[in-house]
């Protein structure tokens, strides 16, 4: 695959990346689009949305119990012969109007318990996105620097294929051995597989950023550009209230832990009474359909109706019934607290392995120059005779691994800055970074 990144640019990449010569708002927008890509695609999203619209209507199920119920119903009889009290044909038309008006409260805690879970389920979809959005920019440095790793393959292969030509001339004049050309070949060859190795994971890693935004990728297009900038943190007591403020996961289990009190608080209404009213409408006829037969008017009965309804026993269920829900509510809570230390344990060990990260970028960036000076000097001496090809081997491998580790070092520098994003849930500080 023909990359658009040419070769020589690669150390004024190195610079750019130190100085940062873009805008904050320029840097993320590439990123940003491909975050919104994936919400937009992928089914895991639509998914979680679906949960939310379920939720939705467990709310106005729960809105039922307030409003009365109207029933109609219909029954026609066949005798094999009449009777004294009944007709062999005979049918009864009934209408009830009912309506509780007591139920302990069951009715508004189950309500209330309904309306947190919508809040958690909206707090869950957020968690699905966010996690999407750390998936694509995963994907994102993975495909960085999958590329960086083929232009030091073919850099390094380039490299060896000139020393090679070279080494092939200087043996046909007799300034080297036979062995100093055959070693160069050994790696020359080895240096095609690393090559053809680091091209299957660039598009390896093009295929798992497809599939995270359910869409193709132009790869060749990607400019990477939000990676020419260190970002810029705060300290951990700003990143720790930031977290507990906006986690969606903390924000859902709180919702949870209300809405299994109100659940618990339902349970209670098994000690209270129960009154309904009814209003009822019964028509009896001695036919099928009233007033077909001759000198059948039927009989109507209106009646209204006052019930309650009180269970004194029940074998100890309502009590154990309420102590099962409150355990629901103490488990919710030892569940909350749990989660609040393991991401801020998180959080610390994401700002640790940062700040050794931007070290280590350091160090890896001297250590290029180190090793392109290694290679200049080694090439001097081996012109003059005085190195040999296993000098320059060793120097121009030295050089690809110096490479290799600034690779690693940058996209780990920014994996660890993604995740610490995803930690206190801010990714939308890429558009205004912190």
């Amino acid at each position: 695959m023909r990359l658009d990144i040419c070769r020589r640019h690669w150390v004024s990449g190195l610079v750019c990346l130190m100085v940062g010569l873009c805008s904050a708002e320029a840097c993320s927008e590439e990123l940003i689009r491909f975050m919104q890509q994936a919400v937009a695609n992928r089914e895991v999203v639509a998914a979680a949305r679906t949960r939310l619209a379920q939720s939705r209507l467990d709310v106005e199920i729960g809105k039922s119990p307030f409003l009365p119920s109207l029933d109609l119903g219909y029954t026609a009889n066949r005798l094999d012969e009449s009777s004294a009290f009944e007709n062999e044909e005979n049918s009864q038309l009934s209408a009830a109007l009912s309506i509780n008006l007591f139920a302990g409260f069951a009715d508004r805690y189950r309500l209330a318990s309904a309306e947190q879970i919508q809040l958690a389920r909206e707090y869950e979809l957020q968690t699905v996105i966010e996690d999407l959005k750390l998936a694509v920019a995963v994907r994102y440095l993975a495909i960085f620097a999958n590329r960086q790793a083929l232009i030091v393959a073919e850099d390094q292969l380039s490299l060896l294929k000139k020393r090679y030509e070279d080494a092939q001339y200087r043996n046909s004049v007799g300034l080297i051995r036979r062995n100093d050309v055959l070693r160069i070949k050994v790696e020359m060859d080895d240096a095609f597989l690393v090559r053809a190795k680091a091209r299957a994971e660039y598009e390896k890693s093009i295929n798992l950023l497809a599939f995270t935004l359910g869409s193709d990728v132009a790869a060749a297009q990607i400019s990477f550009a939000e990676l020419n900038r260190l970002p810029e943190l705060k300290d951990r007591d700003a990143y720790r209230n930031i977290m507990m403020s906006q986690r969606s996961e903390i924000k859902a289990l709180e919702m949870v832990v209300a809405a299994r009190e109100q659940a618990a608080l339902a349970q209670r209404s098994a000690y209270y009474p129960r009154l309904n009213v009814s209003a009822g409408y019964r028509h009896y006829g001695d036919d099928y359909v009233w007033g077909t037969r001759q000198g059948s008017d039927g009989e109507a009965e209106m009646r209204l109706q006052a019930q309650v309804d009180l269970n004194l026993f029940d074998g100890f269920r309502k009590g154990h019934t309420v102590q099962r829900f409150q355990l629901d509510v103490r488990k919710a809570r030892l569940d909350l607290a749990e989660l609040k230390q393991l991401l801020t344990t998180s959080l610390e060990n994401s700002l640790l392995d940062y700040g050794v990260a931007v070290q280590n970028l350091s160090v890896a960036r001297t250590g290029i120059d180190q090793a392109e000076e290694s290679l200049r000097v080694v090439e001097l001496s081996f012109e003059e005779g005085v190195e040999t090809a296993t000098e320059v081997l060793d120097a121009i491998l030295l050089l690809s691994r110096a490479k290799t580790n600034f690779i690693t070092a940058r996209s780990t520098v920014f994996l660890n800055y993604y995740q610490i994003l995803r930690t206190i849930e801010a990714f939308d500080v890429l558009e205004a970074p912190l």
